[in-house]
């Protein structure tokens, strides 16, 4: 039996956190705690929707992690505004295992991430606006090159998407890989 996860539809909170008001997104949440980077990395490389914009929240980078990300040819931008964000570019599976490790150190610590999929979308509109009791707001993004936001939490991953072959629990578990168990009583099958 391998780790136990389960999929959700979102509670509307979990949409709310990111100021999503664009009903064109339904929303997926999977339950599994996050303590390793193997179930994201995987997850997203069966996804295969390359390529993934990663926005980390800055403030817990070091400088190896840059160092890292440039020793294999990852390439960021770094934001310095009053929300410090690092943009990463990740166009294959060893980028990803590189940058979903450190994410998985990062929102463990506390840090927020957001993982983009689409296209035509500049990666200074990916950079958030994070308030302590407000919803994260994303104000340059235009919604309609966003196919999906992945919102990444030491619980699990909150997926927004446009993208039919992922938009409900049941498609999602197609894309859950081997070695980890669905928890079918606290999911939404039906």
């Amino acid at each position: 039996m391998g780790k136990e996860l389960f999929i959700q539809h979102s509670h509307e909170s979990s949409i709310r956190s990111i100021g999503l008001k664009n009903s064109d997104y339904n929303s997926i949440d999977i339950g599994i705690n996050l303590n390793d980077f193997k179930f994201l990395s995987l997850f997203l490389n069966k996804l295969s929707k390359y390529p993934y914009l990663f926005a980390i929240d800055s403030s817990l980078i070091i400088e190896a992690f840059k160092s890292n990300l440039k020793k294999n040819n990852i390439n960021y931008r770094e934001a310095n505004n009053r929300n410090n964000w690092i943009i990463i570019n990740v166009f294959s599976y060893e980028q990803l295992r590189v940058v979903v490790e450190y994410t998985i150190q990062s929102v463990n610590l506390g840090s927020n991430t957001f993982i983009f999929i689409g296209e035509n979308f500049g990666e200074s509109t990916l950079i958030p606006i994070t308030h302590l009791f407000k919803p994260t707001e994303f104000t340059n993004i235009d919604y309609s090159n966003v196919n999906s936001i992945i919102d990444v939490s030491e619980v699990g991953i909150s997926i927004h998407t446009k993208d039919t072959s992922i938009n409900s629990p049941m498609k999602i578990r197609n894309y859950i890989p081997d070695g980890y168990t669905i928890d079918s009583s606290n999911s939404d099958f039906n």
